[in-house]
């Protein structure tokens, strides 16, 4: 898998998902280079549990 670079906007728990082993339902707000906007699980993401966004980040 290719590394991709995209802003994070926000992050939110919402539906719970096991990816890598690991169990989450912290998901990141993305904005994407098209101008739309995508979400990926935190899992995927470097940092903590919320990829190192800060706490007041939520969406």
């Amino acid at each position: 898998m290719a590394p991709h670079s995209h802003s994070a906007e926000c992050w939110g728990r919402y539906q719970e998902i096991t990816y890598l082993g690991y169990t989450s339902n912290v998901w990141v707000r993305l904005r994407l280079h098209s101008g739309g906007i995508g979400w990926v699980t935190a899992i995927a993401l470097g940092g903590d549990y919320k990829a190192n966004l800060p706490v007041g980040a939520r969406c």
